[in-house]
């Protein structure tokens, strides 16, 4: 019963550090984001990799690599913020469940 809580807790902190309501959301969180995708993934050490984009979604455009990672690269600030939460819920997670959670890698 106490991991439940400390789980909890840690969403709620999550939750309380990235909600905002309409009127905070400022125009620089939501300015499109200009990222050079291959400086990016030689940072991650997959310059040489097969990469398949998918620019398709409205939050991040995703890049399957070698069929084996999944890259997602935010749009704008406000989701970068997002991806940072759910990156440690992630992590927290994994520490109080018996089963396998995917690691996230750390943020570039």
């Amino acid at each position: 019963m106490g991991h439940e809580v400390e789980l909890d807790r840690e969403i709620e902190t999550a939750n309380r550090n990235t909600s905002c309501s309409v009127g905070e959301a400022t125009e620089a969180s939501q300015k499109e984001l200009t990222i050079d995708t291959e400086a990016f993934l030689a940072h991650l050490g997959f310059a040489e990799n097969i990469v398949k984009e998918n620019s398709d979604g409205w939050d991040s455009r995703v890049l399957e690599i070698d069929d084996q990672w999944i890259v997602r690269i935010p749009r704008r600030a406000s989701v970068a913020k997002l991806m940072e939460a759910e990156h440690g819920l992630l992590l927290e997670l994994a520490k109080h469940v018996s089963f396998s959670i995917p690691s996230p890698l750390p943020l570039a």
